[in-house]
């Protein structure tokens, strides 16, 4: 398998023909281990901070399991090629890239139904969005609304499918998002705007994100997130 899998990866380094006539050629000998055998290489080139590697090793990976017709497995992969993207990039136009991306990822984990994965997907959106808008310009605004809506859509999927690592990720983005959409100065139609997407979202957080709620590894970060919520609360709460 090693050498098997060296190929495709090799061929792979090549793009996306490169990879797809490598599952070709080794149409038959394509397995569940094969592809875990992928994955386990993007896990430790992630490690390693070889994005490169990583990055080819889970499209690999997501080609094998599409290949086999494993259809939560490959959503499964494509959410964390999409995340790798957006780890290693700084560019609004690939955040927006990344989103679209994303969106669509929603609609087929919810399809599937994978809610962990649509939950996964939907956090990521949300997180390009608020980069977006972190990155300034005449849009900024819209697109701090943009991630607090992202932030509604994950919330609805967290109801059905909790995943815990990728709820540290939902809370702290949520915290960051309205701290800032609570600071702002707005009017007319964006007034109104923030206020029904906070009271939305103070609804949901109340529901989902314990009262004891802890950042791994970080008080300071515990104790500020505690602060926003405790804010969005008494402001927008019920």
């Amino acid at each position: 398998m090693d050498a098997l899998l060296a190929d495709i990866l090799a061929s792979g380094s090549k793009g996306p023909e490169g990879l797809e006539a490598a599952l070709e050629r080794h149409r038959t000998r394509l397995s569940p281990d094969l592809a875990e055998a992928a994955r386990d290489v993007f896990r430790r080139s992630f490690e390693q901070h070889d994005a490169r590697k990583a990055l080819i090793a889970i499209v690999a990976a997501n080609g094998i399991y599409r290949r086999l017709g494993d259809t939560e497995n490959a959503l499964r992969a494509s959410i964390d090629v999409e995340q790798l993207r957006f780890m290693i990039t700084d560019r609004p136009e690939d955040y927006e890239s990344i989103r679209h991306n994303a969106q669509r990822l929603i609609a087929a984990a919810t399809d599937v139904p994978a809610p962990t994965l649509a939950f996964r997907a939907a956090v990521l959106a949300a997180d390009c969005a608020y980069f977006i808008s972190e990155a300034g310009g005449p849009r900024r605004t819209e697109w701090l609304f943009t991630t607090l809506e992202d932030l509604l859509i994950a919330s609805e999927r967290a109801r059905s499918g909790l995943d815990q690592k990728w709820l540290v990720k939902f809370v702290d983005l949520l915290a960051s998002a309205t701290s800032r959409a609570m600071n702002g100065l707005y009017v007319d139609e964006d007034a109104d705007r923030q206020r029904s997407l906070l009271t939305r979202l103070a609804a949901a957080a109340d529901e989902l994100i314990p009262a004891d709620f802890k950042f791994p590894g970080n008080a300071d970060q515990t104790a500020r997130i505690a602060a926003v919520l405790a804010e969005l609360a008494s402001e927008y709460g019920a």
